[in-house]
């Protein structure tokens, strides 16, 4: 892999806009090696999360919603 095209100590973020005619082929590349992607530490941090933690946080959210839905729609009418 060319690491030229990119500067890897630094964030992602600045630096796709930049690739051009290069992006298809920087993003097709496989790399084995940590990627950070804003320069705030907070912002970092926050878009790192355990695989566990999305389907523990969103499918209780989901499912209030779906039955929310479902009391509303059996509540209504038909039209």
């Amino acid at each position: 892999y060319n690491n030229d095209i990119v500067d890897w100590s630094k964030p992602m973020l600045g630096q796709v806009e930049c690739l051009g005619d290069k992006y298809f082929d920087w993003t097709h590349q496989q790399v084995n090696r940590p990627l950070r992607l804003f320069a705030s530490d907070f912002a970092e941090m926050i878009t790192k999360a355990d695989w566990w933690f999305i389907p523990i946080t969103w499918l209780p959210i989901a499912i209030f919603y779906m039955y929310r839905s479902f009391s509303i729609l059996c509540q209504s009418p038909e039209v």
